[in-house]
């Protein structure tokens, strides 16, 4: 609805026209003034999809319920301040591979719903990984035995991770060694290695993912059996 603000000093003559528009929204979008803090893990492929990860409109308000990514007809970000970034509107999708140091950078986004647009004050973090290598050196087991390799010495011990909930898993396509969380938040692979095992190696890659600052860290670690000849 267009109105136009008329002033006078004198009655029945006009002297100022202010025309504005008057707006009506079925909803309020406001922002409850929270940071938004995007992390990623210093070296490794980042990728954030804002269609799945909710979390990061924590602090964005429809009325009085958090605002979901199906509230949002559009979204931008603006990637100038780190030139190792690149974000998709189509697909909504901000990738890349973060430096090896550490560091931050802003990270302005954009959103526009029920036809209000927001800009958010944000930040790109890049954070230590967990694990103290990227690449783990590789292990040798015997056929017909117990096998047992302790992660302790490839966890980092940075206060950087002190009180956060981690969770560390392993994908492998073996099927007798596996990841056990011991006394004290230790890992080890382990497990017991068959007589007739035919496989060479098997690789394995640790993830580690931070519940606090949902930034994931990975690394890579190979077993080699000793094939009986």
């Amino acid at each position: 609805m267009q109105l136009v603000l008329i002033g006078s000093d004198q009655a029945g003559y006009s002297a100022v026209r202010a025309p504005f528009d008057l707006l009506v929204y079925s909803h309020e979008v406001w922002s409850s003034g929270i940071g938004i803090n995007i992390n990623a893990t210093a070296g490794e492929d980042f990728e954030l999809d804002f269609g799945q990860d909710d979390w990061v409109f924590g602090g964005v308000m429809v009325d009085n319920f958090t605002i979901t990514s199906d509230n949002i007809t559009s979204l931008s970000v603006d990637t100038s301040a780190s030139k190792w970034l690149s974000y998709d509107p189509s697909s909504r999708k901000l990738s890349g591979q973060a430096p090896a140091s550490s560091g931050s950078a802003a990270l302005p986004i954009t959103i526009t719903a029920f036809n209000q647009s927001l800009l958010l004050n944000s930040t790109i973090s890049v954070l230590p990984s967990y694990f103290t290598e990227a690449t783990i050196p590789q292990s040798l087991a015997n056929p017909d035995s117990d096998y047992s390799f302790l992660l302790s010495s490839y966890i980092s011990k940075n206060a950087a991770f002190q009180g956060h909930a981690i969770d560390v898993s392993v994908s492998s396509n073996c099927t007798f060694l596996n990841l056990t969380q011991g006394s004290g938040g230790s890992y080890k692979i382990s497990g017991h290695v068959p007589m007739n095992t035919t496989t060479p190696y098997s690789d394995f890659t640790l993830t580690a993912y931070d519940h606090t600052t949902h930034a994931a860290s990975h690394s890579t670690f190979r077993v080699v059996f000793r094939i009986p000849t």
